[in-house]
């Protein structure tokens, strides 16, 4: 069994914007990859969030966030974490373009 070691947080924004990206990778037939790659990146953000990805921007010390983001095609994903409470927080999803996709 997988241990997590942080909590997710999620807003009902970017809850939204999610489902909304659900909506378009139906319609761009990559549903699949879609929801392959949001488990992984939800396993790995519940996990490593300071592994996984790259930093971004780590200079906020009072409260020790670290912004952060990291691409699991065809997800971007850009997220803070906060170590002390163990807590990430989602900022936003957006879609990538996969390799195998043409203009």
């Amino acid at each position: 069994m997988i241990e997590h070691h942080y909590r997710l947080d999620i807003s009902e924004e970017v809850s939204n914007e999610f489902l909304a990206l659900v909506v378009m990778a139906r319609e761009m037939n990559i549903l699949s990859a879609f929801f392959d790659a949001a488990i992984w990146i939800q396993s790995e953000l519940k996990r490593t969030p300071l592994e996984f990805g790259e930093a971004r921007y780590s200079n906020l010390l009072e409260d020790r966030l670290m912004l952060r983001c990291a691409t699991i095609r065809p997800i971007h994903v850009e997220y803070v974490v906060h170590e002390k409470s163990r807590n990430v927080f989602i900022r936003s999803y957006r879609l990538v373009k996969l390799e195998n996709d043409r203009e």
